[in-house]
């Protein structure tokens, strides 16, 4: 008996804009509207993408954070332990909410540093000298 490779799925919550995806549609498939069908063979006959020469940042931040075209590593999409974790517990979707995610994480580490350095100055300040 053949042994079956797993599907890839693609967690719903990364589903955003479709033409910006990277990952491929199946247009044989049933359950899509024919209405649905003939746009994405016709996007991937022009190959169609999104592509804004100066695109406002208010769109920038709103693209969508996995499966974005125009990432370098595309194995980070979803592969590896810390993009489920951003996309399942920090509900990361788009570049905004990753920005968001670094800023508050980055407060965090100031916060400990900082409570780090006001230890050591208090045992110096406590060490006879």
């Amino acid at each position: 008996m053949p042994e079956c490779t797993p599907k890839q799925e693609i967690p719903q919550n990364t589903v955003r804009e479709w033409i910006s995806q990277t990952w491929l549609v199946k247009t044989q498939s049933d359950q899509l509207l024919l209405s649905l069908k003939e746009m994405i063979e016709t996007a991937l006959k022009y190959n169609v993408t999104i592509s804004a020469m100066r695109a406002p940042q208010n769109l920038r931040l709103n693209m969508p954070a996995f499966h974005h075209p125009y990432a370098k590593n595309r194995n980070l999409h979803t592969k590896t332990m810390t993009m489920k974790c951003l996309q399942d517990t920090h509900k990361a979707k788009t570049i905004r909410d990753l920005m968001r995610i670094s800023a508050e994480a980055m407060k965090m580490v100031t916060a400990t540093v900082e409570r780090k350095n006001q230890r050591i100055a208090k045992q110096r300040h406590l060490e006879p000298e």
